[in-house]
């Protein structure tokens, strides 16, 4: 299996950082082109952010009430600082 290389990686920790504010359609039109470039060419982030949108859309179905704004903030928050790490570490 062919490893990916740095640049690769931190395009898609980029992704990351990205994704949820793609998915609910909160990036300006310049970043969620960018996204979905990536998404189209990316055999890992594509497929993990299609995933993604399905588990969103089953639990939307489920009639939950919708994540509160602090709880996705401080979830983004979270995710960046692990990726942070990970790039220290």
């Amino acid at each position: 299996m062919a490893k990916r290389s740095t640049r690769a990686q931190g395009d898609c920790r980029a992704l990351l950082t990205r994704l949820f504010g793609y998915l609910d359609r909160e990036l300006g039109p310049r970043e969620q082109r960018a996204v979905e470039k990536h998404l189209a060419a990316c055999h890992c982030c594509g497929p993990f952010a299609e995933s993604l949108r399905r588990t969103i859309a089953v639990c939307r179905e489920a009639g939950e009430p919708e994540v509160p704004p602090a709880v996705r903030r401080k979830a983004r928050a979270r995710v960046k600082a692990l990726l942070s790490r990970a790039d220290a570490g």
